[in-house]
């Protein structure tokens, strides 16, 4: 096949029955196909369409731009409104170009679709690429489409070479420039709990939740705030800037955060709140009582945010006035039977355990100790439980003082920690 376009065309990639041909220029003169845009080098200047040695230009005078790449890709996303702008010092009027999305193993990443006249799609190997016809382009700005791959195998990588010529059947002050441009994989949200959390009013003692994140990435991240109830039912609340509801997204900024505190204004409801968000972001459920009529604080504490496990266990202090709790969400699909075993700080298991409670899915369930194993003998001190679960629990230890001196006995102290897996 040879060009009908009285220019020097730009790495013509053309599909036959018998073989894959990259061709060029009116002769058809064959061009090695490591000299494309599937090799890392792209020395298209070296192929014989443009010689350096001819005056023409290799990444010098011109160059080529990529407008509207998303940053991070969306598994089968379409991203349309896409343009590869051609840019020309010297005025040539002429362009080609060819243009691949791969992956780390060249294979075509998702799937570029022509979207502008004599531009179209031409398969090497695995690859396809995105190039011109035979036909010149007359303007160096070409839109197309990009379908992002459906399986997130890695980063992409847009690759582009392209040319902007003078139409003088000669190569010289012909300009020659590439690109190589990635797109980041999607990053996995990861989901945490707090696994406890209160809003609401009872008597004159006020409970809200105070929601904090921080994004410890140079990218954006978002964020999805779910929040149940200890049935598992979804929790409405009134949450800052963003509303009522029970269900939340959050934008974070590069390096940013976010907090925003629950209203506390109907009858008390506990719960707890489900965070799905990439492993940058990270953040604390701040559970708070205060007075109805003063607005007084009487106690602040910050419950972590706790992954699931099956098997875990905890420290338990039950000198009085001190009392050791714990709080435990299913976050499994099936019913969790979940065994309780209390032992003494020198590893005796205790009489009354252990003890068999089941959680449905979505279950919450926040307990002192001495109410989940009530056959735990009434001496008991100090010691250790070891909590063992047929389903992924989300927990967190709960450790409240009564009457802690020198506070009156109506302002008890309350304490969050992070159980320890096993």
């Amino acid at each position: 096949m040879t060009h009908r376009a009285a220019f020097p065309a730009f790495l013509m990639l053309v599909a036959t029955a018998a073989l894959l041909n990259l061709q060029a220029r009116r002769d058809g003169k064959d061009i090695d196909e490591n000299k494309s845009v599937l090799a890392g080098g792209m020395m298209c200047a070296s192929s014989g369409c443009h010689d350096d040695e001819s005056l023409s230009t290799f990444n010098t005078d011109g160059s080529v731009v990529l407008e509207g790449l998303p940053a991070t890709y969306e598994p089968g996303q379409v991203y349309q409104d896409l343009r590869l702008i051609i840019e020309d010092s010297q005025g040539g009027g002429v362009f080609g170009f060819q243009m691949a999305a791969l992956f780390e193993d060249g294979s075509s990443a998702g799937q570029l679709l022509p979207d502008f006249p004599n531009t179209d799609l031409f398969q090497i190997d695995e690859a396809l690429v995105l190039l011109h016809t035979p036909v010149p382009l007359q303007t160096g700005e070409v839109p197309f489409v990009w379908r992002a791959p459906f399986d997130s195998q890695g980063d992409v990588l847009f690759r582009v070479a392209a040319n902007a010529a003078n139409d003088n059947n000669d190569p010289s002050f012909d300009h020659i420039n590439t690109l190589e441009q990635t797109v980041s994989a999607p990053v996995p949200s990861v989901e945490s709990y707090f696994a406890q959390v209160g809003d609401g009013v009872a008597g004159n003692i006020r409970f809200t939740t105070s929601l904090i994140l921080v994004n410890s990435s140079s990218s954006p991240a978002e964020v999805q705030v779910d929040l149940f109830d200890s049935n598992g039912d979804p929790l409405e609340v009134e949450l800052g800037e963003l509303g009522s509801g029970s269900s939340f997204a959050v934008e974070l900024e590069p390096e940013g955060g976010f907090s925003a505190e629950t209203a506390g204004e109907q009858d008390l409801r506990v719960g707890y709140m489900r965070l799905s968000a990439p492993p940058s972001v990270g953040g604390t459920a701040v559970f708070r009582r205060s007075q109805v009529e003063t607005g007084i604080a009487l106690f602040e504490t910050g419950v972590p945010a706790s992954s699931p496990l099956q098997s875990f266990s905890l420290f338990v202090d039950q000198r009085a006035p001190r009392s050791t709790g714990l709080a435990i969400v299913n976050t499994g699909d099936q019913p969790a039977e979940v065994t309780l075993s209390v032992f003494s700080l020198q590893g005796v298991e205790q009489n009354g355990s252990p003890n068999v409670i089941e959680l449905q899915p979505g279950n919450h369930r926040a307990q002192f100790v001495d109410q989940l194993l009530p056959d735990l003998p009434v001496d008991f001190a100090q010691g250790t439980m070891t909590v063992e679960s047929t389903q992924p629990l989300a927990a967190v230890t709960l450790r409240q003082e009564a009457d802690p001196a020198p506070f009156p006995a109506s302002v008890p102290l309350l304490t969050a920690f992070p159980v320890v897996p096993r």
